[in-house]
C-alpha cells in the first residue's frame, strides 16, 4: 500500500489523470543549484553566490534595458535657444541650465556673464530654429532669438544621452 505522498508524487510525475490539456515542459539537464524559471526567457538561473546569473540557450529578441523614444528636437531646440537667451539676458538664474548642458557649456554661458553681465531686456522669443540631423541621436541647431533691440544668433549641438537631448556645444553672438 501507498502512502498519500507516495501517490502525489507519482501522479505529479505521470501526470494529473484529468487533465486533458495539460503540457509537460521539456525536461532539461540542470547542474545542481539552478532552478528553472519558466516565466522568463531565461531557461535556467545559476544560483552562484548571492545573486543570480542568467543562463541563455540563445539570444534574446528584444534588448534588456528599456528605450524610450527622444523627444522632437526640434522642439527641444527652441526651449533650449530661449533659455539660454534668458540666462545671458538675467531673466533665468545660471543653475537652471545645469540639468539641459554639459559642464563645459554651463562654464561658458557663465564665463560670458561675468565679462559681458547680464543686462535686463524683454522677453526672448525664438524667431527661428533650424534643426540639421548629423547622424542618429546627434543634431545641430541654429535659431535666431530677439530680446530687446538686439536679435541673438545661437548655434548649439545636442545629442542624445539618457533618453533626452543634451548641449554639448554652443556658439552665440
Amino acid at each position: 500500500m501507498r502512502t498519500i505522498a507516495q501517490q502525489r508524487s507519482a501522479r505529479s510525475r505521470a501526470g494529473s489523470p484529468g487533465a486533458t490539456n495539460a503540457v509537460s515542459a521539456p525536461q532539461t539537464p540542470r547542474s545542481p543549484g539552478t532552478r528553472v524559471h519558466r516565466h522568463h526567457d531565461l531557461h535556467q538561473v545559476n544560483l552562484v553566490g548571492s545573486r543570480a546569473h542568467p543562463v541563455r540557450d540563445q539570444q534574446p529578441e528584444a534588448p534588456l534595458l528599456m528605450t524610450f523614444p527622444l523627444p522632437d528636437p526640434h522642439t527641444w531646440a527652441e526651449g533650449i535657444a530661449r533659455g539660454l537667451s534668458e540666462v545671458l539676458d538675467g531673466h533665468r538664474p545660471l543653475a537652471q541650465l545645469r540639468r539641459w548642458v554639459t559642464p563645459e557649456v554651463l562654464a561658458l554661458v557663465g564665463h560670458d556673464l561675468q565679462v559681458s553681465g547680464a543686462r535686463k531686456a524683454a522677453a526672448a522669443v525664438v524667431r527661428a530654429c533650424r534643426v540639421s540631423t548629423v547622424r542618429d541621436g546627434v543634431v545641430e541647431v541654429a535659431a535666431l532669438v530677439s530680446s530687446g533691440r538686439r536679435p541673438r544668433v545661437l548655434a548649439l549641438r545636442m545629442e542624445a544621452i539618457r533618453g533626452r537631448w543634451l548641449t554639448t556645444a554652443l556658439e552665440h553672438s
